[in-house]
């Protein structure tokens, strides 16, 4: 049996926190809550690219794969920036590089696939996968932009959340400005193998 472990680690921030602070109507002096703000953001960010089922900050990805029996592999993640290393480990645990000739690269919207040579794989190998997806922050949607800024101002200030009779209501503006942009895919496992 395949199993795989899948870790993201965001390489950028998608607002500053001064413009969190802005959001929230804090003086860019204030300095005490730069760190809650920060963490803020980057909750923000998963919670927003949660909803797309796609990165938006630029995050770098390790896929680690156990078990890997050959064939292609396809990763529901997109926008693929760039592959940074693909390593395979064989059953005496030797570790072995593959360069960027010796695998096959197909890109879609929604997901790329890699093509390993047939000689590897099998029982007790291991794979490790490392990429980028995401945007540079310049490039990153302003729609994606405002709804982070208002999960941002949420999460700093749960007041602003609507209320009605006494009871929350849940915010649409954040789905209302992400719907548009939404992954057909969305919900579908990140990995096959196969």
């Amino acid at each position: 049996m395949t199993y795989e472990v899948i870790r993201k680690k965001n390489l950028s921030l998608p607002i500053t926190i001064e413009e969190a602070k802005k959001q929230v109507s804090l003086e860019t002096s204030f300095i005490e809550d730069d760190v809650l703000l920060e963490r803020y953001i980057k909750s923000a960010e998963r919670f927003c690219s949660g909803i797309l089922g796609s990165d938006i900050a630029e995050t770098e990805v390790t896929h680690k794969i156990t078990n890997y029996l050959g064939g292609k592999i396809r990763v529901k993640e997109y926008p693929l920036i760039s592959i940074s290393s693909i390593k395979y480990y064989d059953s005496t645990n030797a570790e072995r590089v593959l360069s960027g000739t010796e695998y096959l690269l197909l890109e879609d919207q929604f997901y790329f696939d890699i093509t390993l040579p047939a000689d590897i794989g099998g029982e007790n190998h291991k794979l490790e996968i490392k990429y980028k997806t995401g945007n540079a922050k310049e490039d990153i949607n302003p729609d994606f932009i405002s709804a982070i800024e208002i999960k941002v101002a949420t999460l700093y200030d749960h007041e602003r959340e609507n209320f009605s009779d006494y009871k929350l209501k849940s915010n649409r503006a954040i789905q209302n400005l992400l719907a548009p942009y939404m992954r057909l895919l969305w919900g579908l496992v990140n990995l096959d193998i196969g």
